[in-house]
């Protein structure tokens, strides 16, 4: 353990300290695949592996998963395909970025499968909230943004909003919503989200909440969490913000100015973390599978995962490799360093002594960026849910 913590620390002091970034937003879009010609559903968990599409096997809890050169994600849930879009920063354009990159991804999987159709089901965005504040912030969002997020993405396959509290993140589940019905809602999910973490921060003082309702919810199916029912709400109508929401200190409220309130101070939360963020470039996670040749030393990722990257760096010189983990605050840090030659010294320094046998076993180990001499499960490095 001793030897363990030391490679953890060296990695992790030539890094720094990673800066004060914006938070990152992801959008995961599920789609229905159906033959053409007779409109049967195809079992896209067996079709993903024929496609020929990206790097397969970096995400050690998805055997279906495969990882694009865009930084996106292929995959099966049951039998719908599922693309996961590389998490981005909430920064000037973020919102059209993923609407766009949504869109060019969905025609790039249909063009491999001119024999189906892909028709929307659902989408899941998530928004980066502080390890160890996940339920925290959920339980408070669905009392007061719940209402709103959920008719940005109503829809009939969807009636209703599920809030899932994931490590690092909370997860919003809804209709499929694409083009500026995803622009909106994803805009929408990064104020709101990013109100609920400065409510919950002692230090940043006061901070404007929408109304309370008093909200019936069932607990969310398959992972931990809230769905909100349309109707145990009060909202009426298909659609739309129509009915009454009873507040919780009793008075009643029509729905369309609760949703009004919690929308307009969304807005305001997103405007003021725009201001404060220039147009970003592209994700790292779009860099990622590019296999880098350093003087003495080529690294490849072997574990790509929203918490935490592993890669394999080799020598030719040297038989046996050493691994690099990388949490996903490091990451974009970690390979601009790494293409600059700020950690060639570093690297092939650590691949010479093999004086250090120690493996990353514990999801703990990865917190850090760490440099080590062998790879244990790696399943084990991704943390746990909230419980």
């Amino acid at each position: 353990m001793r030897s363990l913590r030391r490679t953890a620390v060296d990695l992790a002091r030539l890094l720094g300290t990673p800066a004060a970034g914006a938070p990152v937003v992801g959008v995961e879009h599920e789609y229905s695949v159906r033959r053409v010609s007779d409109d049967r559903q195809i079992d896209f968990a067996y079709v993903v592996h024929e496609l020929r599409l990206g790097r397969p096997h970096l995400d050690p809890d998805d055997p279906n998963a495969y990882r694009l050169p865009s930084g996106a994600v292929v995959t099966a849930d049951k039998s719908e395909a599922e693309i996961a879009l590389p998490p981005v920063a909430v920064e000037a354009g973020f919102a059209r970025r993923l609407s766009e990159m949504a869109a060019r991804e969905r025609t790039a999987l249909a063009d491999r499968m001119p024999e189906a159709e892909l028709t929307g089901y659902s989408t899941h965005i998530s928004v980066e909230v502080p390890a160890g504040l996940e339920i925290e912030v959920g339980r408070l969002y669905v009392n007061r943004f719940g209402p709103a997020m959920l008719v940005a993405m109503d829809g009939a396959e969807a009636p209703g909003l599920r809030v899932r509290p994931r490590h690092g993140r909370l997860e919003l589940c809804g209709d499929f919503v694409d083009g500026v019905r995803l622009e909106a809602a994803v805009e929408l999910a990064a104020g709101s989200v990013a109100r609920c973490v400065a409510a919950l921060d002692a230090g940043a003082g006061p901070t404007l909440l929408p109304p309370t309702i008093r909200c019936a919810w069932y607990p969310a199916i398959e992972r931990r969490g809230w769905f909100i029912d349309r109707r145990l709400i009060g909202l009426a109508g298909p659609s739309g913000a129509a009915g009454t929401f009873e507040l919780v200190d009793g008075s009643r409220l029509p729905a369309a100015e609760q949703i009004e309130a919690a929308t307009a101070i969304a807005v305001r939360a997103r405007d003021d973390a725009l201001r404060a963020r220039p147009s970003g470039d592209a994700t790292e996670f779009g860099s990622v599978l590019t296999i880098r040749h350093r003087p003495h030393v080529d690294l490849a990722p072997v574990m790509v995962t929203w918490p935490v990257s592993v890669f394999m760096a080799a020598s030719k010189a040297r038989t046996e490799p050493a691994f690099v983990v990388v949490p996903r605050r490091w990451l974009g840090t970690f390979l601009s360093r790494l293409d600059s030659g700020d950690l060639d010294a570093a690297l092939w320094s650590f691949i010479r002594d093999r004086r250090h046998r120690s493996a990353p076993t514990d999801w703990r180990a990865a917190l850090q960026p760490g440099l080590f001499s062998s790879l244990g499960p790696r399943l084990a490095l991704l943390p746990p849910e909230p419980m």
